[in-house]
């Protein structure tokens, strides 16, 4: 089975990141539109925690949009940045324990 990398996977894997990571903020919208979720349900099998943005016409739907981490139910994860729910970056850990940074 092929890896899964976070730049072709809606919601990818989370992983660990430095708290100083280095990223382009011009590339996230006002920070003061942005709530911060703990183990908010994105869709069946996905768990995020970290920053969001309400999208929708009534703005009752959020997507991940910051740093944050993204848990599947199959024991994957995914920490980085991310922007109207795809990661920028950030790094992405398999079950098996691999690794993906990027």
């Amino acid at each position: 089975m092929s890896p899964i990398t976070p730049k072709n996977r809606r919601y990818a894997v989370t992983s660990e990141i430095e708290e100083e990571a280095q990223w382009d903020q011009d590339a996230l919208e006002d920070e003061s539109e942005l709530v911060e979720k703990k183990n908010y349900k994105v869709k069946a099998g996905q768990h995020y925690t970290g920053k969001m943005r309400k999208e929708g016409a009534k703005k009752k739907t959020f997507v991940p949009h910051g740093k944050g981490t993204m848990t599947f139910d199959d024991g994957c994860v995914t920490e980085g940045v991310w922007k109207n729910g795809q990661i920028l970056e950030g790094t992405q850990i398999f079950t098996n324990g691999d690794r993906y940074q990027g």
